[in-house]
């Protein structure tokens, strides 16, 4: 599995600068392997009853339009709609800590999605050898539904146990921010947690939240001392505060 990590930095309409990680070509080719098993065993199961019902009540040509309708919606319309439903975190990406966003760091909306995944069109036929030659040369390892779509697939973090992250102080009396380990930050990651701080009163609700889950994916792995449960926002805030 491909440890290098890629980034692309996107400048937000707000005017904030937030480095994505991109997934690399190997959990990508892994977690759409995971997905197409998954894609097949539901069209089995789903296409099988469809055309039961299909020929039960109109017999062969019943039965032939339920496959044919099944086999479309499955093809076209399955990723897509999965995307929606799991805000860019099928299953196979949500077990690889990967997800589907817009190239301006947003959630992928169904206009995108469907760019995305319909034209896989020119891959079926070619058994995805296009899209994992697009994965290995491409520099932002995007497939050509990517490039069509401005769709990026990067990398959220996990959480996973930190041997050697400095562990949580108890915080002073009064004091509501945590005592972390921000050795780890760049001046990059200080930079833009410095502006969210000063401009997250201007912002709306939404894009304040948007924002600070962006920007709090790359502070958790490098923060230590953590809590478990820290929201988003708050774990932005308190390293602002920290920093001074």
């Amino acid at each position: 599995m491909d440890d290098y990590q890629d980034r692309v930095t996107i400048t937000t309409p707000e005017g904030l600068e937030v480095a994505l990680v991109l997934a690399g070509p190997a959990t990508r080719i892994i977690a759409a392997l995971v997905d197409l098993l998954i894609k097949l065993v539901a069209a089995s199961f789903v296409v099988s009853i469809a055309v039961g019902i299909g020929y039960a009540i109109l017999g062969d040509a019943g039965a032939a339009i339920a496959l044919a309708v099944g086999a479309f919606g499955f093809l076209f319309l399955w990723d897509p709609w999965l995307e929606q439903v799991t805000d860019g975190r099928p299953p196979g990406k949500s077990m690889l800590g990967l997800r589907v966003v817009r190239d301006d760091g947003g959630r992928v909306d169904l206009a995108s999605s469907l760019v995305r995944n319909l034209l896989r069109i020119v891959e079926y036929p070619l058994l995805y050898l296009p899209g994992i030659a697009m994965l290995l040369v491409h520099p932002r390892h995007q497939r050509i539904g990517d490039l069509a779509a401005g769709t990026y697939v990067v990398r959220e973090h996990r959480p996973v146990a930190r041997a050697s992250a400095r562990p949580a102080v108890a915080p002073p009396a009064g004091d509501p921010v945590p005592a972390l380990d921000l050795v780890a930050l760049d001046a990059h990651d200080r930079a833009t947690v410095r502006r969210f701080a000063t401009q997250a009163g201007t912002l709306p609700d939404g894009d304040r939240a948007r924002l600070a889950t962006l920007i709090a994916g790359p502070l958790r792995r490098r923060v230590g001392g953590v809590p478990p449960g820290t929201a988003d926002e708050e774990l932005v805030l308190a390293v602002a505060h920290r920093l001074g």
